[in-house]
């Protein structure tokens, strides 16, 4: 589980609300995105049932399709995904920067999040 200060969390999950808000499609890291940002909020932060989840989540991936073919099933992607998310937080900053610095770069030029 990813730790990390209560200022830091605040800051994360807003940028966080932002790329669901605005949809912003990805053309790359859509895996990533659901696996290590979106499902764990949107099921832990926004304590939204899986059902309502679902429903964006696969609304932003027909957005981001459509920037690039899909090379995964959607709908099982978003199902396993939101199914693993236990008690799994959401990614830092930090931890995106380290472990995905392509996907960390692309959110800042989008300014769907700030630079850490």
């Amino acid at each position: 589980m990813t730790c990390y200060d209560n200022n830091q969390a605040i800051i994360i999950y807003i940028e966080i609300q932002s790329l669901i808000t605005d949809l912003e499609p990805l053309d790359d890291y859509r895996k990533y995105c659901l696996w290590r940002i979106l499902c764990p909020y949107l099921i832990k932060i926004r304590k939204m049932s899986k059902e309502e989840a679902s429903i964006i989540l696969k609304d932003w991936l027909e957005k981001c399709d459509k920037l690039r073919k899909l090379e995964f099933n959607p709908q099982r992607e978003v199902n396993i995904r939101l199914k693993n998310v236990k008690s799994f937080l959401p990614s830092s900053k930090e931890t995106l920067k380290k472990e995905q610095p392509e996907l960390y770069s692309l959110l800042v030029k989008y300014e769907i999040i700030q630079m850490a």
